[in-house]
């Protein structure tokens, strides 16, 4: 069996296909929620992202949800009693 060579797709080119979808979802369908879980359930962050030669067109909605998350998972400073 013949074999092509582009079967093989980079990790770059990967990481490219997977943040269009993520910033389509979350610019387009206006669905942030699903994409975060895509992302949690895939393990990604925004570090898997760097380096990946990604369009700022997508990146920016990506960095928006992410650092939403970081500071929103911060825990609550409790009240100090008055009195």
């Amino acid at each position: 069996m013949k074999t092509s060579s582009n079967n093989n797709i980079n990790n770059s080119e990967f990481m490219r296909g997977i943040a269009c979808v993520v910033a389509w979802l979350i610019r387009d369908r206006d669905e942030p929620s699903l994409a975060k879980y895509f992302l949690d359930a895939n393990g990604l962050t925004l570090a898997d992202f760097n380096g990946n030669e990604i369009e700022p067109f997508d990146m920016k909605p990506i960095r928006k949800l992410l650092k939403a998350e970081a500071v929103s998972t911060k825990p609550a400073k409790r009240p100090r009693r008055q009195g």
